[in-house]
């Protein structure tokens, strides 16, 4: 009789501590949002801009898209309050990753790809779009936050134009990181070709490095300014 007593008593107690743990998990689960409706993909969608009349805010949502310093999407839009096509893009100081980005040049690099998202949503939208960097001067850099909380990093004018269809535009909305080792092999000359069309536009220039002593030459180098 002890033994099956004390059987009935072990069951009870792993019964109770497994109801806890069923309760637990249940709390979190709440609390996670396991019950809401996941919302956070609908930027992605095409139609997500759409939603919003004022011109500013679809291409800002746009912008939105882009890649980020740390995925931290240091970003802020201030519209102008007088002039209905024009807003400013300030960098958000409280989104800052010292540690790992001191001279925040990552997060200055995030601003530009805000304002190439919102670029090329431009011509989708059949919007021209003028962007003039630091309109009311550059940061201080000895007091770096300050001056991103004081000072736009760009300001952004509309104005109408005929639609174009970017190239550019669909690609936006694939939030794909592809972290894949990189295969060991050559470009096609095909793959060549594409690259070096995009030579000698808007000062742009491309020299592609394939041979085995240049990469050898350019690894070296990458370890020394980088560390292996």
């Amino acid at each position: 009789m002890k033994k099956k007593a004390t059987v009935k008593v072990v069951s009870f107690v792993l019964g109770g501590i497994a109801g806890v743990c069923l309760i637990l998990l249940s709390i979190l689960f709440i609390i996670s949002g396991g019950f809401m409706k996941q919302t956070y993909l609908e930027p992605w969608s095409k139609d997500y801009a759409a939603k919003y009349s004022d011109p500013r805010v679809r291409l800002a949502a746009s912008g939105l898209l882009a890649a980020s310093n740390h995925n931290m999407q240091p970003w802020k839009i201030r519209l102008d309050k007088s002039d209905p096509m024009v807003f400013y893009l300030y960098a958000d100081s409280s989104r800052m990753t010292k540690q790992v980005d001191p001279y925040a040049r990552q997060m200055m690099i995030s601003q530009g790809t805000f304002l190439e998202y919102v670029a090329v949503a431009g011509k989708q939208e059949g919007r021209n779009v003028e962007i003039g960097l630091f309109p009311d001067g550059t940061y201080d850099e000895s007091h770096l936050a300050e001056s991103m909380d004081g000072k736009p990093v760009a300001k952004i004018a509309l104005s109408k134009a005929r639609v174009q269809n970017s190239p550019l535009y669909d690609a936006t909305f694939l939030p794909d990181t592809n972290r894949e080792a990189y295969r060991m092999e050559k470009l096609a000359p095909q793959q060549i070709s594409a690259l070096q069309s995009l030579s000698g536009g808007n000062g742009v220039s491309i020299k592609l490095v394939q041979d085995s002593a240049d990469l050898k030459k350019n690894r070296r180098i990458c370890h020394a300014k980088c560390g292996d």
